[in-house]
């Protein structure tokens, strides 16, 4: 199963579930929509990420580590 993250023209967070199409394909497919896709996650691999994206996990990824790195 494939999970696709996107953001809408008005910019509202969906999610599409895949099930008889690769999310590659997918992706391929909607170059030129109205659809900003945030990621493509395909059993438990992300197998796109946007620069966006991309962004959103290095802070996420900055914050556990400064959680983790705080003393008690």
């Amino acid at each position: 199963m494939t999970e696709i993250f996107y953001k809408n023209n008005t910019g509202e967070l969906h999610k599409v579930l895949l099930h008889n199409i690769s999310g590659e394909e997918f992706i391929k497919k909607q170059n030129h929509t109205c659809f900003n896709i945030l990621c493509g996650i395909e059993d438990g691999v992300i197998i796109y990420a946007s620069p966006e994206f991309k962004i959103i996990e290095e802070n996420i990824s900055m914050i556990l580590i400064d959680l983790i790195s705080e003393p008690n």
